[in-house]
């Protein structure tokens, strides 16, 4: 009984935070359109630092699209299947948006360099 009783709670304990697969993909998408704004406005203050110089301007508009191209495919990559219905199941969503939001805060993290450096 006693046995019983500490699986129970154990159990109980562990399900407190427990989302469903709907929810997990929900937060995800939500975790993703999040680091996508902080993209957005760090995109935007490199733009601004090198409003003055129209050939920076140039190379970043370029280096951001080209990363663009690469970051989709790179989700390809990962799931060159997207496209068949249920090919990768219900977690398709949670790992597609995973994916999306870690190749973001990665460039947000690169445009900050422009940021942090010296004029």
């Amino acid at each position: 009984m006693k046995t019983l009783l500490i699986a129970f709670f154990a159990t109980f304990c562990f399900n407190l935070n427990a989302q469903t697969q709907s929810e997990m993909n929900a937060q995800a998408a939500q975790d993703f359109t999040q680091a996508d704004k902080q993209l957005n406005a760090t995109y935007q203050k490199v733009l601004k630092k090198f409003a003055d110089d129209k050939l920076a301007l140039k190379y970043l508009r370029a280096t951001q699209k080209a990363w663009l191209v690469f970051r989709d495919a790179e989700i390809m990559a990962h799931f060159p299947h997207m496209n068949e219905p249920r090919y990768y199941g219900t977690m398709l969503g949670l790992d597609l948006n995973t994916l999306k939001k870690e190749l973001t805060e990665k460039r947000t993290v690169e445009l900050q360099k422009f940021l942090d450096e010296k004029p």
